[in-house]
């Protein structure tokens, strides 16, 4: 779904549509505290991917953005659970 070098999906100025497909596709591991972030892995490849809507100051949160996330910072940010469980939610 996606290539090996690509980091970033979406947001402002980016391809929001193409986020939209990969975030439904993508397995959901964790959401963040604060509910405008969630830790997503791509099935196909096990990269981890963090969901989150940047411009907090533009309705609804702005464009969803897809950025790619070292496992390291996924355990940092959501728990050492999280980056080795199943999906929850659909």
């Amino acid at each position: 779904m996606t290539d090996s070098d690509t980091t970033r999906i979406g947001g402002r100025g980016g391809d929001v549509e193409r986020a939209r497909r990969m975030a439904h596709a993508f397995e959901r591991l964790a959401v963040g505290e604060e509910g405008w972030s969630a830790l997503l892995r791509d099935p196909s490849t096990s990269a981890l991917w963090e969901q989150t809507w940047p411009h907090s100051e533009e309705h609804g949160g702005g464009p969803l953005q897809l950025s790619r996330i070292g496992e390291q910072e996924a355990r940092e940010k959501y728990g050492a659970a999280a980056v080795s469980q199943e999906k929850i939610g659909p």
